[in-house]
């Protein structure tokens, strides 16, 4: 009775199995790489070549304890955060699974919990972006637009795609809830090792989880996010306990840089569920082959074609040989990559027409 309730109370429907899971995925993410805009391909293109040098290529999903009961926790769960439960909200963080590291430290194990910042974007003041033709008090050439910072109360006028792009990203899988926790997703994350003083809240709200009983076995310390700002950087971390969390645990999310992927882990720690509402605008679907072309560049930038010998040993069923570029982003990023002088000699040639 209690799980009926809480599905009708959440909107969750059961799917019995990874094949139904499967099928959700591709149902609300039925956007793929080569059936897309050219000005998103491009953009998707753009945004893994900006950042492909410094991140870590992370598959996760979204993290929810196994209790069935959302607003009951096991006491071992809690336990085994290395951030205390309820203190990453107020810390600006989000908690996900790390399903496999493809690409970067591997000291994370596998269905750890691994924290995430934002995209900067989303945490900036909002934009409002005026109707094209309509510069207010500008006249715009071509190529330039106008938009309101709410920020400073100001018009201002940018110029060209990649300024655009900024503002109003053509792909933007942030941009609503996530709606299917146990699909996987692939991201380009780029690794944080100290506190984002800036992403804290900014109410007056407790550092710690005082309220909780099954906190009683931890050292519980209490600040005001007021007064925490004022402290050192690495005081605060000290204070909380969370240096080792940020060793290696905490990422920013990349803009255009998170899809879903065909990948399903054959056992889940939990039963797959599935929250309808409307999305905005779904998160694009790669198919395995697609992955593995990407994260062989990824690897390809490094000239570390071993280590991607030793990803597709980790995740077989994800990552398989590549021996020439196929598919329509492969062949995209690897130009963007050759044309930035990016992709040294040894890569996988594209596949003749």
């Amino acid at each position: 009775m209690r799980t009926s309730i809480r599905l009708t109370l959440w909107g969750f429907i059961s799917l019995a199995a990874a094949g139904n899971l499967r099928a959700a995925v591709s149902n609300h993410c039925d956007q793929n790489f080569d059936s897309l805009p050219t000005n998103v391909r491009e953009y998707v293109v753009h945004s893994i070549t900006d950042c492909v040098r410094t991140t870590s290529i992370v598959l996760t999903r979204d993290w929810r304890p196994a209790e069935t009961n959302l607003f009951l926790v096991r006491k071992w769960e809690m336990e085994s955060e290395p951030i205390f439960l309820g203190l990453h909200n107020a810390l600006g963080l989000r908690r996900c699974q790390c399903v496999e590291i493809l690409k970067g430290n591997l000291s994370v194990g596998r269905n750890e919990v691994c924290y995430l910042y934002d995209v900067r974007r989303m945490y900036c003041p909002p934009v409002v972006m005026f109707p094209e033709g309509n510069g207010g008090p500008f006249d715009l050439e071509p190529g330039e637009f106008a938009y309101y910072n709410e920020n400073d109360r100001k018009m201002k006028k940018g110029k060209g795609k990649l300024e655009l792009w900024k503002l109003r990203p053509p792909y933007d899988p942030y941009s609503y809830n996530r709606c299917i926790p146990d699909a996987v997703s692939l991201m380009f994350l780029t690794p944080e090792h100290q506190l984002l003083m800036d992403r804290m809240g900014s109410r007056d709200y407790n550092l710690g989880c005082h309220m909780n009983p099954f906190y009683w076995t931890r050292k519980a310390t209490f600040h005001k996010i007021a007064d925490a700002k004022k402290m050192r950087r690495e005081e605060l971390m000290k204070t909380l306990g969370v240096e080792a969390a940020f060793s290696n645990r905490v990422f920013s999310l990349n803009e255009g840089c998170t899809f879903h992927v065909d990948y399903y882990p054959p056992r889940l720690e939990w039963k797959p569920e599935e929250l309808v509402h409307h999305k905005p605008q779904p998160k694009m679907l790669l198919s395995s082959e697609e992955v593995s072309e990407v994260v062989r560049l990824a690897y390809a930038v490094d000239g570390d074609a071993a280590g991607y010998d030793a990803a597709c040993a980790r995740c077989p069923q994800l990552l398989k040989p590549v021996t020439e570029f196929r598919t329509g982003i492969g062949r995209m990023l690897r130009e963007a990559l050759s044309a930035g002088g990016m992709l040294p000699n040894g890569a996988p040639p594209a596949a003749k027409e």
